[in-house]
């Protein structure tokens, strides 16, 4: 029948008036852009590995995920588990072992109830070859602190496998250790494992007596026991200069030795005790010599870093400002994106993104590069205001954001601090620190 009328009726070009034509053409580009943006916002499909409980099956996981070579991942709760830590429990270690079908079984493999073993865990934690995972807490331990934050100054810790599924728990340090000189106090970011084998790290406080505005520190092994090294105290604008100061992200380390990192505060006068700034540590005859890269200024610029940085393989420099960048869904704005782009040895700094609150806002994690695209998470904005997976993608050299996930949906999680680990091959996974089903807190994977 079709093909009968095809062949009888003639059909004509319609005789379209110029201004209609016009039109036409306007809103045909309309529904192009409406399209491209549609296809550019798809978001990922998110799987809840595991939803927290609260109670000793610990609550609130801020830090990131670690994984071993059997694709294990671990990771830690802020609180929960025991001890009387703000009265919200001091803390777990947890193990996600895969099973058929993308099942994952949760394990608790320590539980901290304060005192000399320490409590409320920071950081991501670090794994060696063995298997050993290596970690901090913020408060606990031997040290003489006992403020609002609580008794002890912070510890470093080892877990070590049996071989039966168990770990062996050792205190390895104790900041604020009486004897010592300018020792830090409070850390609040995890540890990295040097190409020396000693594990390298910030403490939010103690250091310089003026300012008590962190230090970077090495944990050395020496003969069965581990010896601390401060390698930098900040001063901040404590002494009229314009350095950082409250460290509260795990440094970076280059193949050179150079320790990148960030400060929260100091730089300059701007935003009371400075807006934060990124330094780099660089190693000269055993000592080393402070260098800050970038200040930031508050208002339009970034302010507050708090993630650590990445590098890209030619020494680029990325982060993320907690605060900062304007946005007028946010207070004291959005939050940032930034690069440090290295040509010989300086660095020129430029915002590649602005958060505006509808996007993201609060991006307070590293960021993951990755075929050169960079994915990341906010920590608040977004569709439902409780957070975003997102990545950037360069588009005729301008970067482009795509919303991956909005989190808050139901029985979703809410509230991600954390970076992301993995590839767009395997997936992404990373941990929220509310939300889930027992409204204490995920651990998720996007694909």
């Amino acid at each position: 029948m079709l093909g009968g009328l095809a062949g009888i009726v003639a059909f004509r070009p319609l005789a379209i008036p110029t201004g209609e034509l016009k039109m036409l053409k306007q809103l045909t580009g309309i529904i192009v852009c409406l399209l491209m943006l549609l296809v550019s916002a798809a978001s990922a499909k998110e799987n809840i590995l595991y939803s927290f409980q609260g109670g000793a099956d610990g609550s609130s996981p801020h830090a990131g995920l670690t994984h071993d070579r059997l694709g294990n991942l671990y990771g830690t709760t802020s609180k929960g588990g025991e001890g009387m830590c703000f009265g919200l429990g001091c803390g777990t270690v947890f193990m996600l072992t895969r099973g058929d079908n993308n099942t994952w079984t949760k394990s608790t493999i320590h539980t901290f109830n304060d005192g000399i073993g320490g409590g409320v865990p920071v950081g991501t934690l670090a794994i060696d070859p063995k298997g050993n995972l290596y970690g901090v807490t913020e408060q606990g331990g031997t040290g003489p602190c006992d403020s609002v934050l609580g008794a002890g100054c912070g510890v470093i810790y080892r877990l070590s496998p049996n071989g039966d599924g168990t770990f062996g728990f050792k205190v390895l340090y104790s900041f604020s250790q009486p004897g010592t000189v300018d020792d830090g106090s409070y850390p609040n970011a995890g540890v990295v494992i040097g190409r020396d084998g000693s594990l390298y790290g910030t403490t939010e406080f103690g250091g310089s007596f003026v300012c008590d505005c962190g230090i970077v520190y090495r944990l050395t092994a020496n003969g069965g026991q581990w010896r601390e090294t401060v390698l930098y105290s900040f001063v901040g604008i404590s002494q009229g200069g314009s350095d950082v100061s409250f460290p509260s992200d795990t440094v970076t380390i280059d193949s050179d030795g150079n320790i990148f990192g960030t400060g929260s505060g100091g730089g300059d006068v701007l935003c009371n005790d400075g807006c934060g700034g990124v330094y780099v540590l660089v190693p000269q005859g055993g000592a080393y010599q402070e260098h800050v890269l970038h200040i930031f200024e508050g208002g339009n610029d970034g302010a507050a870093p708090q993630g650590e940085v990445t590098l890209d393989a030619s020494g680029n420099i990325f982060g993320t400002t907690g605060a900062g960048g304007g946005g007028t869904h946010c207070d004291q704005g959005c939050g940032i994106v930034f690069e440090l782009e290295k040509t010989g040895d300086q660095f020129q700094y430029k915002i590649i993104y602005r958060f505006d609150g509808i996007n993201g806002a609060e991006p307070f994690s590293a960021l993951l590069l990755d075929n050169s695209e960079i994915f990341g998470t906010t920590a608040a904005g977004g569709t439902a205001a409780e957070g975003t997976a997102f990545r950037l993608s360069q588009v005729s050299g301008t970067w482009k954001e795509t919303a991956l996930y909005n989190f808050g949906r139901g029985s979703d999680g809410t509230v991600p601090f954390a970076p992301l680990i993995g590839n767009s091959r395997v997936g992404f996974f990373g941990t929220t620190a509310g939300g889930g089903q027992g409204h204490a807190g995920t651990v998720f994977q996007l694909h």
